[in-house]
């Protein structure tokens, strides 16, 4: 008997969500019996196969029992189970099993035995019918480590398992492709521990959850990829391993994500309604759509960056995380404990940047055409400590940071040109005739130092109006007037002395 507790609680889920046409459907014959060769096997409703009157004498099931089998339920035909090897015999091998659109299997589908152990069948399971439960190798067995793939088009009442319902340490390395409904897909098992199989998951359709490897197992350990362009009505969760987790710009999951254990990858390009926590270990986060709540790295050296819509925080609680954010945050970004790094560019926050505990850098890299905003934003970071200036999108606010790094840059805009540019500087200068360096470093504009019209514009031949060095990105620059409102700008490497740019400019 398939148990199916799991099942029934999202089933109930679906059945209030979703709506499907009733499949019709009389109970099967099964021809021929499965033997211990490859058999193709066909189970529909028109073959009398015992000579008693009825074309249903399979409707308990049908077992392909040994070698590779090919299993076909066809459109109008239902029976309880279908098995690619025997009930309770380790499977080996490699099975196709097809349930056809308007087809029934009331329990479930395993690609190899009910309870068997050891089952290795790489098996091919796909349904556009209506099925109960569907897993790659055995439903109770362990140590599964058939690689297999799991095609849904149809609807699944109950749960999607590469390996097994309950059964421990499975290793399959299974490819599970949903676009149908379903109540849920694991990776490994349902309920089982120490499962380590690295699977693959596509859903496309709609599901209640999705997991890597199992639901309340522990010791998982499979390194997973999951992608989301559907709908997961609750969670997608890694579960153990370094799992990688996209959800696509069509992808909606109405709760959350989360990487659990392992060093996982999380990229979210659609909409998460609630969070997305990488959970242990050094967790690497891309939010470039919309997640309605919190982003956390949670333990670990984290690496978060948001281009997109958070509307709660972005957290990099501990460790020694990296945190860039060029989108929105409607709370605060919290880098919380360890020596921490957080870059803005382009950047609105509504709460306040916290550095939190431990030594971190806050590192200021927007750009603007507003020479006032500039200037003030300038002024704020100079003064070091806590602070704040206002900014495009609203004010940057900012505590607990020991290091601030200013990458301002001003753009040329109205009352600003540009009075020289290669690929290792630029120079811009306003209608006041004030000149601002950049040193061009990784595509940034790194600001190097102002200089005055007043000042350059009446020196004298020979004086040395600047000599800036930056430690972050290893330059030197020297402004020498050359009498005449003439200066001349040299711009050196600190790590072997080489000239980098030398340019005359002229008032």
């Amino acid at each position: 008997m398939w148990n199916r507790t799991l099942a029934i609680v999202f089933s109930v889920c679906l059945i209030a969500t979703m709506s499907f046409g009733l499949v019709q459907t009389a109970l099967a014959d099964c021809t021929p019996d499965g033997t211990a060769g490859s058999d193709n096997i066909t189970c529909d409703t028109t073959t009398d196969m015992d000579g008693n009157g009825d074309n249903a004498d399979d409707a308990d099931g049908v077992h392909g029992e040994g070698d590779s089998d090919t299993i076909t339920v066809v459109n109008g035909a239902s029976t309880y189970e279908v098995l690619g090897d025997s009930n309770s015999a380790g499977g080996t091998a490699n099975d196709n099993i097809s349930v056809q659109s308007g087809g029934e299997v009331t329990d479930g589908i395993s690609g190899d035995s009910y309870d068997g152990d050891n089952n290795s069948g790489d098996d091919s399971i796909n349904n556009a019918g209506d099925v109960g439960i569907i897993v790659g190798d055995s439903y109770e067995g362990d140590n599964n480590r058939g690689n297999d793939t799991i095609n849904n088009s149809g609807v699944v009442w109950g749960e999607i398992a590469g390996d097994s319902y309950d059964g421990d340490n499975n290793s399959g390395d299974d490819i599970i492709n949903n676009t149908g409904t379903a109540g849920a897909i694991f990776g490994d098992s349902v309920e089982g521990n120490n499962n380590s199989g690295n699977d693959t998951i596509n859903n496309s359709g709609t599901v209640e959850y999705i997991f890597g490897d199992s639901y309340c197992g522990c010791g998982n350990s499979g390194n997973d990829t999951i992608t989301n362009s559907g709908t997961v009505e609750v969670d997608v969760a890694g579960s153990g391993g370094d799992d990688t987790i996209t959800n696509t710009s069509t992808g909606l999951i109405k709760d959350s994500i989360d990487g659990d254990d392992g060093e996982d990858i999380i990229e979210n390009y659609g909409t998460v309604n609630d969070d997305i926590e990488g959970d242990d270990d050094d967790d690497t986060i891309l939010n470039a759509g919309t997640v309605g709540d919190d982003v956390a790295g949670d333990a670990g050296n984290d690496t978060i960056t948001n281009t997109g819509v958070i509307g709660g925080d972005l957290e990099g609680n501990g460790g020694n995380d990296v945190i860039e954010n060029s989108g929105t945050v409607h709370g605060n970004i919290e880098a919380g404990s360890g020596d921490d790094t957080v870059s803005l560019t382009g950047t609105q926050v509504d709460g306040i940047i916290d550095g939190g505990p431990d030594t971190d850098t806050l590192k200021f890299s927007m750009k603007t055409k507003n020479k006032s905003l500039f200037e003030q934003a300038k002024a704020a970071i100079e003064a070091s400590g806590d602070g704040s200036f206002a900014w495009t999108n609203g004010r940057i606010a900012w505590q607990n940071f020991e290091v601030l790094i200013d990458n301002l840059t001003l753009l040329p805009g109205p009352g600003l040109s540009l009075k020289f540019l290669d690929d290792k500087l630029l120079v811009s200068m306003d209608t006041n005739g004030k000149l601002y360096f950049y040193g061009l470093s990784e595509g940034a504009n790194v600001y190097l130092a102002m200089l005055g019209y007043d000042i350059w514009s009446a020196a004298s031949a020979g004086q040395v109006l600047l000599n800036v060095s930056n430690a972050n990105i290893n330059t030197n620059l020297i402004v020498t007037s050359l009498g005449n409102g003439q200066i001349q700008v040299q711009y050196y490497s600190l790590e072997d002395g080489s000239l980098l740019s030398n340019t005359v400019i002229s008032r």
